[in-house]
């Protein structure tokens, strides 16, 4: 079956949710083990083939579709994966292949010598969009294939330049790096145009991306992790404005906050009206989403939804202080699809009790956590 089992229900429950529906309970995207027994592909020998050979990635895409069952808004998306900020890559920088990830060698010695210039026979651009379309001819009505080119203006400049010279370019050179962020932003969106045009022509229903949501429109992921090295000021003035204008290109996004040292933006970010929902990650070694109950009232208290990876029992511990209508959950640990569907049940006899959500101020400024996580639900 595609995606859930009652798919047309689902999507109309996660098109209400976009539009600010209370559909009663949080989006419950839930994937289980499947009951089939799947053989995976035997990876490439090279690494750099187990992400460009383009049989192999449909292949492991095909098995890993067959390994789980989907339940509630629960669905399967893939997308041409070759590694983060990858437009730099479209722009002339060579990819170094790694087991779980990849980054760009940068290229720009000058931002007032370098002439932005995309190439549309570029290797890494042209193997995006065969992947993208194989993935998509291959998944057809049974998974979402979704374009890959939700990147930010800065995460790409940074893989251009170095990231800490580009900190030096801010102070040096400002005018020039707004003039190559600008043509940049108008880049990701010509990009995102035609991978969106191409799976619309192939029939894909909606749009995902790497984050497990769904959206009947066009949709990405936003983030900017090179924001972490910059000041507030410095998030103000240079990375909020095109985090506005690519949340206005999209129907929906998600932005991605990524770790601690992003927290210095909070009022910068949370202020962008444009962004309806937050991914906060906690970052490597840190604690969990679920146990940083002060920043995601706050999140809330903005009117942002929340995209948060969670077992069973930390949804049921969240829709105690958060809205449900303001979460969406990617649920993981259930056994069995008879499981997910009695918690489902669950959730939803425990929104149904009337509740009082206590929220801070959208003024209130965020003060940090005490670490004494609320009481967990019984």
């Amino acid at each position: 079956m595609p995606y859930s089992r009652d798919w047309d229900a689902a999507r109309e429950r996660l098109a209400a949710w976009w539009a600010g529906e209370d559909i009663g309970r949080p989006i419950l995207h839930i994937a289980v083990p499947s009951d089939e027994t799947v053989e995976y592909p035997i990876p490439p020998d090279s690494i750099e083939a187990r992400y460009t050979d383009i049989d192999y990635r449909v292949a492991l895409a095909e098995a890993r579709w067959r390994s789980q069952d989907y339940v509630a808004e629960g669905h399967f998306s893939v997308y041409a994966d070759l590694g983060p900020a990858i437009v730099s890559a479209f722009l002339g920088c060579d990819i170094v292949f790694q087991e779980t990830t990849s980054w760009q060698m940068p290229i720009v010695e000058d931002w007032e010598t370098w002439q932005p210039h995309f190439d549309p026979q570029n290797r890494w651009w042209r193997l995006n969009l065969e992947m993208t379309e194989a993935l998509a001819v291959a998944g057809r009505d049974r998974w979402v294939t979704s374009p890959n080119a939700g990147d930010d203006p800065f995460d790409v400049m940074s893989h251009l330049r170095g990231p800490e010279r580009l900190c030096m370019d801010i102070l040096d050179c400002p005018h020039t790096i707004m003039r190559v962020r600008d043509w940049l932003t108008q880049l990701l969106m010509r990009l995102y145009d035609e991978q969106y045009a191409l799976l619309q022509r192939l029939g894909v229903d909606g749009c995902s991306s790497w984050m497990p949501v769904w959206s009947p429109g066009r949709f990405a992921a936003l983030q900017c992790d090179f924001s972490c090295m910059v000041r507030p000021e410095h998030f103000r003035d240079f990375i909020r404005p095109p985090l506005v204008a690519l949340a206005r290109f999209l129907d929906h996004c998600v932005y991605h906050w990524d770790g601690p040292g992003a927290l210095q933006h909070f009022r910068h970010l949370l202020t962008i009206a444009e962004i309806p929902a937050i991914q906060w990650v906690p970052g490597e070694g840190n604690r969990a989403q679920t146990d940083w109950p002060n920043l995601l009232r706050h999140i809330a208290a903005h009117g942002k939804a929340l995209q948060i990876y969670c077992s069973p029992e930390e949804v049921l511990h969240l829709i105690e202080y958060i809205p449900p209508r303001l979460l969406y959950c990617s649920v993981h640990g259930l056994p069995s699809r008879e499981a997910a569907e009695a918690f489902v049940r669950e959730v939803e006899r425990r929104c149904r009790e009337k509740r009082t959500y206590h929220l801070p101020s959208p003024d209130e400024p965020y003060r940090g956590e005490d670490w004494r996580p609320l009481p967990r639900p019984v």
